[in-house]
């Protein structure tokens, strides 16, 4: 997009200061009441909107235009949902326990992980919906029980055979969670991502993604200045490109940054100099 599309006049940028200024000084955190501080209708302005793990407990939702809304891990618990248009929605993980969702269409809704109980109004096409979206869950988690993080091309072709189930759910079935001592299963998203964005080849900056230990890859391209003042550059780099004890470099000294060269060990040569790193 160019920069024209992103201009806005003087006046609503200043209706946008103040509804800002308006949010920030509310105490609340009550979805309903923030959406009619916004002047919006919680039962048509939402359609494909970002709520998930909203807490919409005991709300007004009746008839309520939710298609396509996120609202994984969304607490739903005692809402009126009945006659709501839920198709396509994802409710991966909601608390529907005491929801009325009577004449609700959840066609293509993600259902999976889903909490409901006795109290729950649910039409029978859609409980058997429920029921289904619970088995497959857990096939997925017992095939998938205490897998290694998938990287590269397996974890592409892995998450493209995952289809429809939520970024929670591809992210856990590609081995992308921990375990707590108390065995509770937490998702490690920001992991799964960085590991989507290095299978497909994307460099967004000079940061590495970080190993499942959690610390830098053998490969970081970050280093410190040590107490003595030097720079040591890990022997990843030096296996690499098949160094040789008494191999010489020329260093290059930038404003913010140091180019190591390789020379080549004929007197004379200089070309085929391979850059081994740059530190910024």
């Amino acid at each position: 997009m160019s920069e024209q599309e992103f201009q806005i006049s003087e006046q609503e940028f200043q209706e946008f200061q103040a509804l800002v200024q308006h949010i920030e000084g509310t105490e609340t955190n009550n979805f309903f009441e923030l959406a009619k501080i916004l002047g919006r209708d919680p039962l048509k302005d939402f359609v494909g909107a970002d709520l998930s793990g909203t807490d919409l407990s005991g709300g007004k939702l009746s008839n309520a235009d939710l298609h396509h809304v996120d609202l994984s891990n969304a607490f739903l618990s005692g809402a009126d949902l009945s006659g709501a248009d839920l198709s396509g929605a994802d409710l991966s993980g909601a608390d529907l326990s005491g929801a009325d969702l009577s004449g609700a269409d959840l066609s293509g809704a993600d259902l999976s992980g889903s909490k409901i109980n006795n109290a729950t109004k649910l039409d029978f096409q859609w409980h058997l919906a429920w029921e289904n979206a619970q088995k497959r869950i857990s096939k997925i988690s017992q095939a998938e029980k205490e897998i290694e993080p998938l990287i590269g091309k397996e974890l592409i072709k892995r998450v493209k055979e995952l289809g429809k189930l939520s970024k929670g759910q591809k992210a856990k079935a590609c081995g992308y969670y921990t375990k707590t001592k108390n065995g509770v299963e937490r998702v490690n998203m920001m992991r799964f991502l960085n590991a989507l964005v290095d299978a497909e080849g994307i460099q967004l900056d000079s940061l590495p993604s970080t190993s499942k230990y959690g610390g830098r890859s053998a490969n970081s391209r970050r280093i410190s200045v040590n107490s003595n003042g030097n720079l040591l550059i890990s022997s990843a780099y030096t296996k690499q490109m098949a160094l040789q004890p008494g191999d010489e470099f020329e260093i290059i000294l930038g404003q913010k940054h140091i180019y190591l060269k390789k020379l080549e060990r004929e007197v004379g040569s200089n070309s085929n100099v391979k850059q081994l790193s740059q530190v910024k």
